[in-house]
C-alpha cells in the first residue's frame, strides 16, 4: 500500500512533473554545475541525521548498513559514496530534463511555424480570390461593353 505508492508511484509523478511541465532556465555553467551539487545535499543531510541518531539511539532508520560495522570512517566512506551516487544521478536527471525541454521547444517552434506559414497561405489565398474576383469583373464588364 503506502510503500508502493511513497517509492515507486510517487517518484515516478514527480518526474514526470518535472519533465513535462517545468521550464529550466540556466544561467550559465556555474548554475548547471550548482544544481548538480546542491541536490544531493538533503539526502546526505538526512543520512547525517539518521548517523547522529545511530550514535544516541543505536538503530538506523532504514537499517541498509549493518550496525556493528558503522565506525565514523565507514559512515564518512558511505556519505562520500552516496553523495557521488546522488550528484551523478542528479547530473543524469538535469541532462535528460535539458533533452525533453529541446525536444519540447523545437515540436512548439515547429507547430508554431506551421500555424504561421498556414496563415500566410490563407491570407495569400484570401487576396487571391479578392483580385481573381476583381479581375472577373472588369473583364466581364469588358465583354458586356463589347457585346452592345
Amino acid at each position: 500500500g503506502m510503500f508502493f505508492f511513497m517509492y515507486v508511484i510517487n517518484p515516478a509523478v514527480v518526474l514526470a512533473m518535472y519533465l513535462f511541465t517545468t521550464k529550466l532556465e540556466l544561467k550559465d555553467k556555474t548554475d548547471y554545475v550548482r544544481r548538480i551539487f546542491i541536490a544531493p545535499a538533503f539526502v546526505v543531510s538526512y543520512a547525517l541525521f539518521d548517523y547522529i541518531r545511530f550514535l544516541i539511539t543505536g538503530d538506523l532508520v532504514y537499517g541498509l548498513v549493518s550496525a556493528e560495522n558503522l565506525t565514523f570512517i565507514n559512515a564518512f566512506i558511505i556519505g562520500v559514496c552516496f553523495y557521488t551516487s546522488i550528484a551523478f544521478m542528479s547530473y543524469g536527471l538535469l541532462e535528460l530534463k535539458l533533452y525533453v525541454q529541446k525536444k519540447m521547444e523545437e515540436k512548439t517552434n515547429l507547430l508554431n511555424t506551421w500555424k504561421f506559414q498556414s496563415y500566410r497561405e490563407i491570407e495569400s489565398n484570401r487576396r487571391f480570390e479578392f483580385w481573381s474576383d476583381v479581375i472577373w469583373e472588369e473583364e466581364t464588364e469588358k465583354l458586356l461593353i463589347k457585346l452592345q
